[in-house]
């Protein structure tokens, strides 16, 4: 994807005058170059196109989603040309009835801009144990993650949607899908190679959350219009504060994440460390830029330098032994702070948590074979410490027997909350890639307390790609647990 240094490093164009669309947004003024013609035809052909639209498109210093913005927009003449006076820098978008949407980088060659036929495609977007996920936005953008939404729609009950002004050409047309359980991380073009023969593309996602929170001033008035997200992430999650200071990231990944706080320009104004999602998030800004990063975190809540208690919990099966590599997760409901650890080989864990503020603990969860289990708020005061206790029901331990593994593919356990446990890696990888109906035993599972079920998916490059097979059956065996995924031919 283009970066936004890259495009302010373009050469300056000039923006449009003819027929404007009285929902453009308002532009500044700009530095007369010249006029400058576009010419919109048809690919292959060379025909030009009347009455496409061009649109000038600026990138945002935040990622955006969700509406369709502009700076200014024009439609082309008989000739399929287009004049532009004026200049703010960005893309061009150009649409047309009947054509694929077409992105071209301002201070790209003046070459004409060849537009193909439109290839409307049905989207079905599904969960990671194939369930249709209804109410999931679809937006496409051309360009990068920093321009917003030329078309956009939202799946049905069924979880399919039909987007229209696409088409399979070499430009960049990238789909992206938004929803509260769904993870941020499907970033792909629109996926034409995913058709099956019901004319229906699937598309898997992951599960993921949302994370609100507001951001206010030193003196408790709200930071409005700044930008909230996360940092490492092109596309999102990223939101913009509304005139309370509240925001609601979508896409949020289970496990905690540092917020950053940006103002409209794209400047830096604050880290936060530790953000968990499913809690609401209080942050609060200074009104003046860092000078430094050391001064990005006055509120982080980052337990380093401050005054901070020590929480052990140990825990154990019931009845039995210590057990180890069990998660424990420390946070602050008010503000959202979060931290996790594991349990060792004695089956504790020890996490330092901020004084003089209420701490929930909870063992298992997300991510282990155990169902989530809290111990209670709690709150410490500096220097202080805590032991709690818990126990934990005997998980199951049994050996696995998968039948019909493929070669670089994957097998993993999924349990309800969507946590994926994955099995065999090492000796799937390991499998010789031309021989079918191969058999992958795995000893000593510890199988999770709740709701589980087992699915394997084929080699490919994304989770989105992979389609996930389900066991033919399934049966008890005096060692353990057998698992078919062999087509019934095979048998």
């Amino acid at each position: 994807m283009t970066s936004l240094a890259s495009i302010l490093a373009c050469l300056p164009i000039l923006a449009s005058t003819p027929r404007q669309d009285p929902g453009q947004a308002e532009g500044t003024p700009a530095a007369d170059l010249g006029p400058l013609v576009l010419t919109v035809v048809e690919a292959g052909t060379g025909a030009p196109i009347p009455d496409a639209q061009v649109y000038e498109v600026i990138e945002a210093p935040l990622p955006r989603w969700g509406r369709f913005e502009h700076a200014r927009n024009a439609f082309t003449d008989e000739r399929g040309q287009v004049s532009f006076e004026g200049t703010k820098g960005g893309w061009f978008v150009v649409k047309a009835p009947g054509f694929g949407v077409r992105g071209e980088l301002v201070g790209s060659p003046l070459r004409p801009i060849g537009l193909t036929r439109e290839v409307p495609i049905t989207v079905e977007v599904l969960d990671y144990l194939g369930r249709p996920i209804p109410l999931a936005h679809l937006g496409v953008a051309v360009g990068c993650g920093h321009t917003p939404d030329v078309l956009s729609t939202t799946t049905g009950p069924d979880g399919r949607a039909t987007l229209r002004g696409v088409s399979p050409n070499d430009g960049i047309v990238d789909l992206y899908i938004v929803h509260p359980d769904l993870a941020r991380n499907y970033y792909e073009e629109v996926p034409f190679e995913l058709v099956r023969e019901d004319g229906v593309a699937r598309v898997y996602t992951e599960p993921g959350s949302k994370l609100e929170g507001q951001v206010l001033y030193p003196d408790g008035s709200p930071a409005v219009g700044l930008g909230v997200g996360i940092q490492q992430v092109h596309r999102g999650p990223w939101t913009t504060t509304d005139e309370r200071g509240h925001f609601i990231l979508f896409g949020m990944q289970p496990k905690p994440r540092d917020l950053w706080v940006q103002d409209p320009h794209g400047k830096m104004l604050a880290v936060f460390a530790n953000s968990r999602a499913g809690c609401w998030r209080v942050l609060t800004i200074s009104r003046s830029q860092p000078e430094s990063k050391a001064d990005y975190e006055p509120e982080s809540l980052k337990v380093e330098g401050r005054a901070k208690g020590m929480i052990t919990v140990q825990v154990a099966i019931r009845g039995g032994s210590p057990q180890e590599d069990v998660q424990v997760e420390v946070w602050n409901p008010q503000t959202g702070w979060c931290d996790r650890g594991r349990t060792d080989s004695d089956g504790e864990a020890i996490l330092a948590v901020p004084a003089g503020s209420d701490i929930r603990v909870e063992v298992g969860g997300l991510g282990t074979p155990f169902e989530a289990q809290g111990l209670g708020l709690h709150r410490l005061e500096d220097g202080a410490a805590l032991t709690l206790r818990a126990e934990l029901p005997e998980p199951r331990v049994a050996t696995l027997r998968l039948l019909g593994v493929r070669a670089k593919g994957s097998v993993a356990i999924h349990a309800a909350d969507g946590a994926e446990l994955a099995l065999a890696g090492n000796a799937i990888a390991a499998l010789e890639p031309n021989e079918a109906g191969h058999t992958v035993v795995v000893e000593d599972v510890t199988l999770p307390t709740g709701p589980w079920t087992v699915a394997m998916r084929p080699p490919s490059r994304s989770i989105a790609t992979s389609e996930p097979v389900f066991p033919r059956s399934q049966r008890n065996t005096e060692d353990g647990i057998e698992f078919d995924f062999r087509p019934a031919q095979e048998n």
